[in-house]
């Protein structure tokens, strides 16, 4: 009788444990293999081209979505520069990945230009997204003019590139500063109009000169100078 409980309670135990090792390899081990197993990580697919990205994906266990977006950019033509899920993202196998490719710089053709307006001209080229350079010729040939622009009209460039405009002025770039030792401030205003020079400032010191004339100038004269430039004056008080 001993002998057949103690059978009984083994057949019971080893049942209990068949039992329990089914329900930890059912919820727990199984589910968690499952999962791992069905998961991958999506490959990085920048600088590639769409056939080099769906080889590398099949190998993924993963799809290419068919519905390609292409955009003008500085990116190299025909490569990937984008991709949806980034590289590296865990998904499921068999799924799709988004991609995005390049058709290159963007170019557009150099527009004509308005010769006697320099202003317009630079408001035009950019409009069209060029980056206009001036380039200054002092020449008696012409009067306010441009003369040439590089590249010139109709060549087809990036945009963003760079378009030197030449400028034709009769106007000295540069000129001697005038002498105003001895003068009044009365005295030097029409010379300042005329080189299109202004006083930045005025200052006051005893001398033995009159009151009122001018005992000091900087830009000294002879000084190389531009229209715009400003003048720093010197004047005497007098002597007491």
């Amino acid at each position: 009788m001993r002998l057949a409980i103690k059978i009984f309670i083994i057949i019971v135990a080893i049942f209990l444990g068949f039992l329990v090792n089914l329900f930890l390899y059912g919820f727990l081990i199984l589910p968690a293999f499952v999962k791992t197993a069905s998961e991958t990580k999506v490959p990085n697919l920048i600088g590639l081209t769409v056939e080099e990205a769906r080889e590398v994906l099949k190998r993924a266990k993963l799809k290419l979505d068919e519905k390609i977006i292409y955009e003008e950019n500085n990116f190299p033509a025909e490569k990937i520069f984008k991709q949806i899920p980034e590289p590296n993202t865990k998904i499921k196998t068999g799924r799709q990945v988004k991609v995005m490719v390049s058709l290159g710089p963007k170019f557009i053709s150099v527009p004509e230009i308005y010769e006697s307006d320099l202003e317009k001209t630079i408001e035009l080229l950019e409009q069209y997204g060029l980056k206009p350079k001036i380039e200054t010729i002092f020449s008696p040939e012409y009067e306010s003019k441009i003369i040439n622009i590089e590249p010139p009209p109709n060549t087809r460039i990036r945009k963003g590139s760079m378009i030197k405009i030449f400028w034709a002025t009769k106007e000295a770039p540069v000129f001697p500063m005038p002498n105003l030792y001895g003068l009044t401030l009365e005295n030097i205003q029409k010379i300042l109009e005329k080189y299109s020079l202004y006083i930045k400032e005025i200052r006051e010191t005893e001398s033995k000169e009159k009151e009122g004339i001018i005992i000091f100038q900087y830009p000294e004269e002879g000084t190389l100078v531009k229209k715009g430039d400003s003048v720093i004056i010197i004047v005497s008080k007098g002597s007491d």
